[in-house]
């Protein structure tokens, strides 16, 4: 298997000339995790029997190391014969588009021998689907001001501080799961025995699926959520996201004292497996005799 950081122009020619076809995602799909640049048949048409490759370039444009990158081959039929349907990658390390750094890059080819004896030509479907476990990381800042000190404050001061967002500051790494952070519009205000709350936005914005046991059961493991020193981690961290929209997880906290303005600080991280499909076509052609 061969590895290597980075590909050229030729990978790049081939992802444009529209090898690759992702079934069954729509627009909303941004590139994110691990993405399959280029997936192809370097025979696209073959006579009954043959051996046909197909070869694939697999890149890791996110910010989180991908973990155990398989790549599987499926959909060719049974006639089919594939002495290996299943290639290993190992891990891809992650990408850092501030430094100007790519993530890790793989590729290599699968080999099929097409059905004998065929009477007509026929045209065949091959699919890929690469698996890889994932994280999601963020941190941020809450604001909390004093109640009474507010009220010391000119009137319009005060009103300008309250009609501010509740957030200083928030960044999540780039991947296929995205979090944010809802239900704080205006800062937090202290008084005694006063409580907060603030809501984690999960949503799959990937070209592929999100899975914890199996592909398709739509989980993720909450690993970290802590506002301040509160846990808010849910008492089960594995939970299911929609089909389709987002999955909100609210986290109550008691406001710690302060004399005038503070910010709490909040940690997520989110584990999960998640899978990216791509399909390319063959014609075999019947045996000319």
């Amino acid at each position: 298997m061969r590895l290597e950081l980075i590909l050229g122009l030729v990978v790049v020619a081939v992802f444009l000339a529209g090898c690759v076809q992702l079934p069954g995602v729509g627009p909303a799909g941004i590139a994110s995790g691990v993405v399959v640049k280029s997936f192809s048949v370097v025979s696209p048409e073959i006579y009954s029997g043959d051996d046909a490759y197909f070869s694939f370039t697999i890149e890791n444009i996110g910010e989180a190391d991908a973990k155990n990158v398989k790549v599987k081959l499926f959909g060719l039929g049974t006639d089919w014969t594939i002495p290996e349907k299943t290639i290993s990658v190992g891990d891809l390390t992650r990408s850092s588009p501030a430094e100007k750094i790519p993530g890790g890059v793989a590729y290599d080819e699968f080999k099929a021998t097409s059905p004998s004896g065929l009477k007509v030509d026929n045209t065949y479907t091959a699919s890929i689907r690469v698996t890889y476990g994932y994280t999601t990381s963020a941190s941020g800042k809450i604001k909390l001001y004093s109640k009474d000190y507010l009220n010391t404050l000119p009137i319009e001061e005060s009103r300008k501080i309250r009609t501010t967002s509740g957030i200083e500051s928030f960044v999540a790494t780039k991947g296929p799961i995205q979090v944010s952070l809802a239900g704080l519009p205006r800062p937090l205000e202290y008084a005694p025995g006063g409580k907060g709350s603030i809501t984690l936005v999960i949503e799959n914005v990937g070209q592929g699926g999100n899975y914890w046991a199996s592909e398709g059961d739509r989980k993720i493991v909450i690993t970290t959520f802590t506002v301040y020193n509160t846990n808010c981690v849910p008492k089960d961290p594995i939970v299911t996201l929609p089909r389709v929209g987002s999955k909100m997880i609210r986290c109550e906290f008691t406001l710690p004292k302060v004399e005038q303005f503070t910010t709490l600080p909040v940690t997520i991280e989110l584990s999960y497996n998640y899978f990216v499909d791509a399909s390319t076509s063959i014609k075999v052609l019947k045996v000319p005799y």
